[in-house]
């Protein structure tokens, strides 16, 4: 997701394929954000320019909570400083996870699940 308008935040879909699970979500961030010198992410950071400028302390990752209606999704808000088999733990994944970075300008389009203690 990248920087909204107006009408809510824009969005814009990357595709990563073979994340090992030990890695951390401010590394997979990083991979898509920074300046690479072999420039092997250079499409991703072009879809992604107003992120890649914006601090990474600014961003948070979300993941859609399941089941939920399609019409209403609920999301989790991830941390990002643990891996992903840790940040997913017991949440329900369909074939594979799937990632919302939003700004915290933008986080209040994006309901989030509220858990019981």
């Amino acid at each position: 997701c990248s920087k909204g308008t107006d009408e809510g935040p824009a969005v814009v879909t990357i595709t990563v394929d073979g994340i090992p699970e030990v890695t951390s979500l401010v590394d997979i961030l990083s991979a898509q954000l920074d300046v690479k010198p072999d420039g092997k992410n250079r499409a991703a950071r072009s879809k992604l320019r107003a992120l890649a400028s914006l601090p990474r302390e600014s961003l948070r990752i979300l993941t859609k909570s399941l089941p939920c209606p399609a019409s209403k999704p609920i999301y989790v808000e991830l941390e990002s400083d643990q891996n992903l088999t840790a940040a997913l733990k017991g949440l329900t994944i369909v074939e594979f996870p799937i990632l919302e970075v939003v700004t915290q300008q933008d986080l209040d389009a994006f309901p989030r699940r509220i858990e019981m203690l």
